[in-house]
């Protein structure tokens, strides 16, 4: 009978050949234990077939008598909540899941930990990926960089390239555009060395972002059309969608070659058969984008149509629909600006409220703070003053308590400027000022258009591992 080398696959693994690996279990599945299973599961997550990941879990729920040791325990709990970050799973689940792990772990004696070095680093990356999305990023550096070292001690290059990216991502998000670069050359090194056509396009879309956000606009264009390269090369149709998407966001900003309709019908050729919903809202926020930056108001009219059936369509992708959302609220802050009519107001104080309802399902302290900051400038435009200190105050809280010190400061300054002018302000409201001159003063729409720019320079950290 025919034996599985589990060392043999695992070694495909470590120098990116997955679709090898995948192959080389499916030729013997009915040989497989439950632990080779499992590997398989990390391995499936790579490939982006998730749910397929998951359904070893859902067949293997129990644990035999036979099986139940503290290793393989230890080794199950890591690649269920490791599978299940990428399942969209709450993320509260996924960080208890972490935490009964971590427990787990430390029952172990040091020959049983000895014995699951490979799979810690899956519950270091799954941690670095949990504390991103709630906003604790120095523990997810912290995270992130442990798994690396422990990725190449034990000789996973493929991985070790991904956490390359991962902690040039986090570096990023603090502010930390030199180090973010050094960590994304890092990544594109190591892609290039395994020919990983995949980790090479989103390096070098990350790469390009960096650029984007440094105002370096040649150089951002000349790598995203790099990075589309690469994704058609490996015929990756998430990235290709991706990629051509920003192609059209950067397009609209350039002065020196403007092909935005060129990609737009580039991407609308890639989603016109496609089953995938990601791709095909992507595509339609493209046209409201495009639409949003004519001036005639009948094409902003379009673009808010577009995005209101985005926004109220079925969530596939939480950053998308926040993006919607952002954009969406630019626009109706513009109707607002024009009209005063407070059933608009309305219209924005629901949708600020769906984004926050969204922050506290997926556990992001950032992207509530952001909204609380916006709901405290907008409870401004009404006259509530106490209100705007009460969304002020909230934001402070949650910053202190998860020790988000790059925000607090953030939000001193607000407080602060708030603080100085409330008396200034009333006297505007009590002087029954045009809604017009209000959004001017309070320059919600500039600070809007700031968060909405800067969260499309960070890459989503919450698709497949490649």
């Amino acid at each position: 009978m025919e034996q599985i080398d589990i060392n043999t696959i695992i070694s495909m693994e470590k120098i990116g050949k997955i679709k090898d690996a995948i192959n080389s279990f499916n030729s013997i599945p009915d040989l497989l234990t439950i632990s080779d299973n499992l590997i398989k599961s990390r391995i499936l997550v790579c490939d982006g077939k998730i749910k397929e990941a998951n359904k070893i879990f859902q067949k293997d729920h129990k644990i035999p008598l036979q099986e139940k040791n503290k290793v393989f325990e230890f080794q199950y709990s890591v690649y269920l909540a490791y599978t299940s970050y990428f399942l969209k799973e709450s993320i509260e689940n996924v960080g208890q899941m972490i935490n009964e792990a971590k427990f787990l772990y430390h029952q172990m004696n040091d020959l049983e930990k000895s014995a699951v070095k490979e799979t810690l680093c899956f519950l270091q990356t799954t941690k670095g990926l949990h504390n991103e999305i709630i906003g604790n990023f120095s523990v997810a550096l912290e995270s992130f960089t442990k798994a690396a070292k422990n990725f190449e001690l034990n000789g996973h290059t493929y991985y070790l390239s991904g956490m390359y990216g991962h902690i040039g991502r986090i570096q990023q998000k603090m502010g930390e555009l030199d180090k973010a670069l050094f960590y994304y050359s890092k990544e594109l090194d190591l892609a290039r060395k395994l020919q990983d056509l995949n980790r090479m396009a989103r390096s070098t879309l990350n790469i390009a972002s960096l650029n984007w956000r440094k105002s370096k606009l040649d150089e951002a264009y000349e790598l995203y059309k790099e990075s589309l390269k690469f994704s058609i090369e490996s015929e990756n149709d998430l990235y290709i969608a991706e990629t051509l998407f920003d192609l059209i966001l950067i397009s609209l900003e350039f002065v020196t070659e403007n092909n935005t309709n060129y990609y737009m019908s580039e991407l609308e050729k890639y989603t016109e058969s496609s089953a995938n919903l990601e791709e095909l809202i992507r595509c339609q926020i493209a046209k409201a984008m495009i639409l949003m930056n004519s001036t005639r108001m009948i094409n902003r009219a379009k673009a808010q149509e577009i995005l209101k059936i985005v926004v109220n369509s079925d969530m596939v992708n939480q950053q998308l629909t926040i993006f919607a959302m952002q954009n969406l609220c630019v626009l109706l802050l513009e109707e607002l600006q024009l009209y005063g009519d407070s059933e608009v107001l309305f219209e924005i104080n629901t949708l600020l409220e769906s984004l926050s309802n969204i922050a506290k399902k997926q556990g992001s302290y950032v992207l509530d703070i952001e909204v609380l900051l916006l709901q405290a400038k907008f409870a401004l435009l009404e006259g509530k003053g106490e209100k705007t200190f009460k969304f002020i105050k909230e934001a402070k809280d949650i910053a202190m308590d998860k020790h988000l010190e790059y925000l607090i400061n953030k939000i001193n300054e607000i407080d602060k400027s708030m603080s100085d002018d409330i008396h200034k302000w009333m006297l505007v409201v009590e002087s029954d000022s045009s809604m017009r001159d209000r959004v001017e003063k309070t320059k919600i729409s500039e600070y809007l258009k700031d968060a909405i720019k800067l969260k499309n320079f960070l890459k989503d950290a919450s698709g497949p591992f490649s």
